[in-house]
């Protein structure tokens, strides 16, 4: 059983860029949609995600119930849509559809990505919220998500695949249910009234585990079925034409206010860029460049670095995650995972060639699924990424000084130099002056991990604990038994 976050706090989606084909406005009321092909329209139609569909369905299960927890309204009393809370804030009403034969009871969502549609768009979403007594036997694959008093048993009855393998947002060994969707099944059940008590959340996506082979969730060791994906409940339709003629507009505005240009893949990226640049940076960049220069470029690196260029921009500085990184370094244009597999073989060959000493090392390293499998990187948000066992794990450890107070990476890095001083299980293995008042150190395990380490990690994020215990207690727990083996 994985716990998962109850906090109702959900991250809001960007604004609309306008480009060769615009984006619609995204809609207060979904109208009911049968699942046949949609005519073109002139602007991009907004869609709502699996994880949307979920927590519509379990709100709608719930508000059918009676007193006792019991079904308490026939088919045709139901609603014909429901309300549902979406990660920008706003309220938006999904269409149900009709009572599936083989899950009476269930809540019924059609998935419609609007005009980014994937394998999923149209798919049907069966869900039902169901009582249960506190003792009954819950299956160790669920996901437990808190609500108030409540505890609520997200089960996967069908279509939802299983994670096999380290690496992912989701724990190994539970249904791939992503923690922006469990905090907003979270937010919307406590919108509708529920507060205690013990509930089982049946899940059933009849094509899952078929369309589930058109994704990379084999690759990534998800089995079995779909991923519930997302954060705020929307999906954006994305036109290649027209997000690369933002960019190109958004660079010729940067280009007239500086020269320097930061292109960041996503909205992480972009919010450490701004953070970075605003605490130090370098000492060629201004703490106050404006807003303007840092431009989000999704995929599509090389389209940016010629318009860049033709702007003529004397610096320009890629913000990206590893996995991107990677596929730069492999000199990909485009990195969308639908257009380019990922290049493990050049990570392997590179992470060999710098430990000679490791004689197994390639053939420990070859079946990993994906780059956060081989080379752990960061704790980022309480909420989604869990403790990072890596510190444990890894043969290098990477830090820096000074260390930027932003969250609570300062706690896990403050825990990891306190055991140094008392258990020095690392030596400094070199030091890098990046020449921007940072010095990034780099730490090699010299002895085994202990539980007295441990303890240490529990002692400093022991308010992260209470708040997130699926991402910090569970792992510890974890981690505590391996260790005393």
């Amino acid at each position: 059983m994985q716990k998962q976050d109850a906090s109702p706090t959900l991250q809001s989606t960007e604004s609309a860029a306008d480009g060769h084909r615009g984006l619609a406005p995204v809609p207060d009321v979904w109208e009911y949609w049968d699942g046949t092909p949609q005519p073109r329209t002139d602007l991009l139609r907004w869609g709502y995600t699996t994880g949307a569909c979920v927590a519509g369905a379990l709100v709608a299960s719930l508000l059918s119930m009676n007193d006792t927890g019991a079904q308490g309204l026939s088919p045709d009393q139901r609603a014909s849509s429901v309300s549902l809370l979406f990660g920008d804030g706003r309220v938006r009403s999904l269409p149900l559809g009709p009572e599936m034969a083989e899950f009476p009871g269930f809540s019924v969502i059609r998935k419609n990505g609007g005009d980014d549609p994937d394998c999923t768009h149209g798919i049907l979403i069966a869900a039902r919220l169901r009582r249960v007594m506190p003792n009954e036997a819950i299956d160790s694959k669920d996901v437990l998500c808190r609500v108030g008093e409540a505890d609520i048993y997200l089960h996967a009855l069908c279509g939802v695949g299983l994670v096999t393998l380290d690496g992912l947002d989701c724990a190994k060994g539970h249904w791939a249910i992503n923690p922006g969707v469990v905090r907003m099944i979270a937010a919307n059940l406590e919108r509708a009234g529920l507060s205690g008590g013990t509930w089982i959340a049946e899940i059933a996506i009849p094509d899952g585990e078929s369309l589930a082979s058109r994704t990379l969730n084999k690759t990534l060791g998800v089995k079995g079925g779909l991923s519930l994906l997302g954060t705020t409940g929307l999906v954006r339709p994305f036109s290649h034409e027209a997000y690369i003629a933002s960019v190109r507009l958004a660079l010729r505005c940067a280009a007239k206010l500086a020269k320097t240009a930061f292109l960041c893949t996503g909205t992480r990226t972009m919010a450490a860029a701004r953070q970075w640049v605003a605490n130090s940076g370098m000492e060629a960049v201004p703490a106050d460049l404006p807003a303007e220069c840092f431009v989000s470029i999704a995929d599509f690196l090389g389209d940016s670095l010629r318009e860049a260029s033709k702007c003529r921009m004397e610096r320009v500085i890629v913000c990206c995650m590893p996995g991107k990184l990677l596929k730069y370094a492999a000199g990909y244009d485009n990195t969308h995972a639908h257009k380019v597999a990922q290049a493990m073989e050049l990570l392997l060959k590179a992470i060999v060639n710098l430990f000679p000493e490791r004689q197994n090392l390639e053939r420990e390293l070859v079946d990993l699924p994906s780059i956060r499998a081989m080379l752990p990187y960061g704790a980022v948000n309480p909420g989604n990424d869990a403790f990072p066992k890596e510190l444990f794990t890894a043969q290098v450890v990477l830090t820096c000084t000074p260390f930027d107070p932003s969250n609570h990476t300062e706690k896990i890095n403050s825990a990891f130099l306190e055991n140094q001083e008392l258990y020095h299980p690392f030596e400094l293995a070199a030091e890098f002056d990046m020449g921007n008042g940072y010095t990034i150190q780099a730490y090699r395990r010299v002895k085994e991990p202990t539980v007295a380490e441990l303890d240490t990690y529990r002692r400093w994020l022991a308010e992260e604990d209470a708040q997130f215990p699926y991402n910090f207690s569970a792992v510890w727990d974890q981690l505590e038994t391996q260790l005393a083996k």
